[in-house]
C-alpha cells in the first residue's frame, strides 16, 4: 500500500503525487540526449499507448509524496551527484505516466523549486493543454508527443495543435515534437500530423523515433516518413532512444 501523507496541525491534508520513481540519469531522447538530469516519475496516464516502454508508471501502489518530501529527495538526488551536471542549474526532468494529470501538485511543487536553482523539462503526451497553461512559467524545455491512431486508437491531433501552439507562444526555452514509429504506423498517419503541425510552425524539431519493442519498425519505414514529412516540416530526424542502446535507466 503506498505510504499516506500526515494531516497538518490544523487537520488539512498535505497536498500529494504518485510517483514511482526519483533518480538521477542523462537524458535519453531527442536533442537533449546526454544532458545529466534528475528523473522524477510520476506513476498514472491518461492513455494506453501499445508501445509503452515505461510500465513503472503504472505501478498500482505507487508511494505518495507531499511537496516538501519531494523537494528534499531531489536536493539529496542533486548533492550526490554535483560533479556531473554541467551547468549551474541542473535540469529535472518531469516524465510518466504523464506529470500534467497532478496540476495541483505541480503548481505548488515547481513554484518552490525553481526557487532553489533548478530547471524543467518536460516530458508530455500533449495533451492536456490547460493543464500545461496552470505551470508553464516555470518550465523552461517541453518534450511533446504526437500520439498515433495506430497506437492510441484516438485521433489527439485537435488537443496536440493546442497544446503545441500554446507552448510556443510563451516563453520558454525550446519545445520539440516527438513521434514514435512502430511497424504499424501508417503513412497517412505521418501525413495528418506533420500538416497539422505546420499549420503552426513549420520549423519546430519533429523526431521520429522508432519503438523498441516487438512492434518495431525498420529502417526502411523510419525514412519512408521522414520523407512524408518533410514534406511539410523543415527539421524532421530520425533519432533512436540512447538509454535504451545503452541500457541505462
Amino acid at each position: 500500500m503506498p505510504k499516506r501523507l500526515e494531516k497538518k496541525a490544523d487537520g488539512a491534508a498535505e497536498i500529494g503525487a504518485p510517483i514511482s520513481e526519483i533518480f538521477f540519469s542523462y537524458q535519453g531522447e531527442g536533442p537533449y540526449a546526454g544532458m545529466a538530469q534528475i528523473f522524477i516519475r510520476f506513476a498514472g496516464c491518461n492513455l494506453r499507448c501499445n508501445y509503452c516502454d515505461t510500465p513503472q508508471g503504472f505501478i498500482k501502489n505507487p508511494e505518495i509524496f507531499s511537496v516538501e518530501r519531494l523537494i528534499k529527495k531531489v536536493l539529496s538526488v542533486r548533492d550526490n551527484n554535483k560533479k556531473k551536471f554541467n551547468t549551474k542549474k541542473p535540469y529535472i526532468s518531469l516524465t510518466g505516466g504523464e506529470p500534467l494529470l497532478h496540476i495541483i501538485f505541480l503548481r505548488k511543487f515547481l513554484a518552490e523549486i525553481t526557487k532553489l536553482g533548478f530547471n524543467i523539462y518536460l516530458q508530455s503526451n500533449g495533451v492536456l493543454c490547460e493543464s500545461l497553461k496552470q505551470i508553464i512559467k516555470f518550465v523552461d524545455i517541453i518534450s511533446m508527443d504526437i500520439k498515433l491512431y495506430s497506437a492510441c486508437k484516438l485521433d489527439f491531433l485537435t488537443a496536440h495543435k493546442l497544446f503545441l501552439s500554446y507552448a510556443l507562444r510563451s516563453r520558454i526555452k525550446d519545445i520539440f515534437v516527438k513521434c514514435v514509429i512502430t511497424k504499424d504506423t501508417e503513412g497517412i498517419e505521418i501525413l495528418e500530423a506533420a500538416k497539422a503541425i505546420s499549420t503552426i510552425s513549420k520549423s519546430v524539431l519533429f523526431i521520429l523515433q522508432p519503438s523498441t519493442d516487438r512492434r518495431a519498425a525498420g529502417l526502411d519505414k523510419l525514412f519512408i516518413c521522414r520523407e512524408i514529412a518533410v514534406k511539410f516540416l523543415k527539421n524532421v530526424y530520425p533519432m533512436a532512444q540512447l538509454h535504451k542502446i545503452y541500457k541505462v535507466r
